[in-house]
């Protein structure tokens, strides 16, 4: 889990405390840095598990999360698992709304998945896959090279990208019975913020991958002849831009009202008062992602990550009923790891994406060894 600071990823500690199984052998790390990516990849490094789960730091495992994936990796050989992210309650009308809208196909499409626990047990891939509730084979992360450290976000995405193309026999599963909470984002401010940040990072994983997909190659075609015709005829240009985006917009309203009364998140919470609420934040989430996309074709909102160091702490959801003294608790040659490791990632602070939180820099020096454990109970 990466976080800016410890105090961040307190309360999603303390749920994965009281909600691991006492016959579920886990550890958790939490790595405190800026560079979500390099510090998943500094924790994955440090990890003992047979499995990784990545989380974030705001993410807390549904009741059921423990007892779905041991049923999961029963079943099924799992090379990478993930479920979808809801909205963890109590919440308000807005953050309902947005998850509503984010979970609904006809406005998101395949992502829709990531928010709705849609269908059933399926492949999964970038589409339907977050990093926020996600399970990996530590050897297949750790073979595939780990997260590129200058993508974020969509750090996943190129993961996932590049592991199923180097990797094509991976077993990628989607479950949505894999469920992991989190609060949602609380005003239009930040939704639009975020989603300009989403579009800014599909265009930086186009510049890592050197693929544009089939909606960026209409992006990229649609801003060539608007400045085509900018430069040949600007008055009329922008005349007819205002009215075609004026049509646009109110077409766009209608259209989403429709699309947004098939909304499948949670009936029984339903927003009150919010009549048009759902359709003016897909119009936000929709012209914010793909204004992100084209600043990120001139490189803006394109900032290198901050690659210093990384602190990680370790702690045992179960210890054993009898452990050596402190001094003694280090890696022994021939000892079993245990089933999971957690690792849990907060973003970085928004106005500092090139320094940690606080602007201390930690050393490896701080990293704290993690201990292994007697051979764990099958699950």
């Amino acid at each position: 889990m990466p976080a800016p600071s410890e105090d961040v990823a307190l309360a999603a500690r303390a749920s994965l405390r009281e909600s691991c199984p006492p016959d579920v052998s886990a550890e958790f790390l939490l790595a405190i840095g800026a560079n979500p990516s390099r510090q998943r990849n500094a924790a994955a490094k440090q990890a003992q598990g047979q499995y990784l789960i990545f989380l974030d730091s705001d993410c807390k495992v549904d009741a059921s999360f423990w007892s779905r994936l041991g049923k999961l990796l029963q079943e099924q050989k799992v090379d990478v698992a993930g479920g979808p992210v809801l909205l963890e309650e109590p919440a308000t009308d807005f953050e309902r709304s947005v998850q509503s809208v984010l979970g609904n196909p006809a406005i998101t499409g395949q992502s829709a998945a990531r928010y709705a626990p849609i269908g059933v047990r399926r492949g999964g891939d970038q589409y339907n896959l977050i990093l926020a509730n996600m399970v990996v084979r530590r050897e297949v992360f750790a073979a595939s090279g780990g997260l590129n450290e200058n993508l974020y976000p969509n750090e996943e995405n190129e993961w996932l990208e590049r592991l199923q193309r180097e990797k094509p026999a991976a077993m990628v599963h989607y479950d949505p019975e894999l469920i992991v909470r989190r609060p949602q984002r609380k005003s239009f401010r930040e939704l639009g913020a975020t989603f300009m940040r989403y579009g800014a990072g599909r265009t930086q994983q186009t510049y890592a991958t050197k693929e544009l997909n089939l909606m960026q190659k209409i992006l990229l075609a649609t801003v060539l002849v608007l400045l085509f015709f900018l430069l040949v005829a600007p008055a009329a240009t922008l005349f007819g831009l205002s009215i075609g985006l004026g049509c646009l917009v109110l077409l766009g309203v209608i259209v989403l009202s429709i699309a947004n009364e098939h909304a499948i998140y949670d009936p029984a919470k339903p927003t009150q008062g919010y009549d048009f609420m759902p359709s003016l934040i897909s119009l936000q989430i929709i012209g914010a992602y793909f204004t992100g996309q084209i600043f990120g074709l001139f490189g803006w909102l394109h900032k290198k990550r901050w690659m210093g160091e990384v602190q990680l702490q370790h702690e045992w959801l179960n210890r054993p009923k009898k452990l050596p003294p402190p001094s003694d608790l280090v890696a022994e040659e021939g000892a079993s790891p245990p089933d999971f490791a957690v690792a849990k990632t907060p973003p970085p602070p928004e106005s500092s994406p090139t320094s940690p939180a606080g602007g201390t820099r930690h050393s490896p020096a701080d990293e704290t060894l993690a201990p292994r454990r007697p051979p764990p109970p099958e699950l």
